[in-house]
């Protein structure tokens, strides 16, 4: 969404007297290159939504939060885990190199309640929240966390790290051929560099601001969710 149409809808928030506004930003828009700027597009205009909210507060126009979640877990969620428990539960999915990357996460109840808590609390108006549910996941125990849940064995046979880079190389490659010829596969078009850069780097952010100002205790965790989560899958 571009920064013309946060201000767009800040604006009207404004006109329409609302009382507080909460930007439910991304914690993508904390991630900064060595020129201060984010390091993703959809980064770029969270922190551009943020900055907007940040000067109507401090004009006094309004009241405002900003919570910046992780990625969120919870039947019915999307991205990169969501296309993992895809792929496993249809048997397209070869086993995962060994990877410790470790990553932060949230559950969907924990940051609706983060929401309500936020809204609630008058101190809480000008100020950024990260939201994490305080545990550091790797991406091996996942996988092996949704191959359980799927009541599928766990590989116990793990490629080099190089595969990994060369599948994900190759897929983008059959991806622009495929669209030479006029041919969209979904699932090959959201294989990107990104897709390594994420399975391989630690994305770690801590959230003990809100669980300090604001008592914030996040109660479930992936695992506990899990079963929840693919049975949306199953059911497909």
């Amino acid at each position: 969404m571009s920064s013309k149409v946060w201000e767009v809808q800040l604006s009207a928030a404004v006109d329409q007297k609302v009382a507080r506004f909460i930007l439910i930003s991304s914690s993508m828009a904390g991630v900064l290159d060595e020129g201060g700027s984010a390091t993703t597009s959809y980064g770029q205009s969270k922190s551009d939504a943020e900055q907007l909210l940040v000067s109507a507060v401090s004009s006094g126009s309004i009241e405002g939060s900003i919570l910046r979640p992780v990625n969120v877990y919870g039947p019915g969620m999307q991205g990169g885990i969501a296309s993992l428990i895809s792929l496993i539960s249809r048997g397209r999915m070869p086993p995962l190199p060994h990877l410790g990357t470790l990553i932060s996460l949230i559950g969907v109840d924990d940051l609706c309640r983060a929401i309500t808590m936020v809204i609630e609390c008058t101190y809480a108006t000008g100020e950024t929240y990260i939201l994490t549910d305080g545990q550091q996941y790797s991406v091996s125990d996942i996988e092996s966390a949704i191959y359980r849940a799927l009541g599928k064995e766990v590989p116990h046979w793990k490629p080099p790290l190089v595969v990994l880079y060369a599948a994900v190389a190759g897929a983008r490659l059959l991806n622009k051929i495929l669209n030479l010829s006029g041919i969209r596969l979904p699932a090959l078009r959201s294989v990107n560099s990104r897709t390594y850069r994420n399975l391989v780097t630690k994305n770690l952010f801590d959230n003990s601001k809100i669980c300090k100002e604001l008592i914030f205790k996040p109660t479930p965790t992936f695992y506990s969710s899990i079963l929840g989560i693919v049975a949306v899958f199953k059911s497909l």
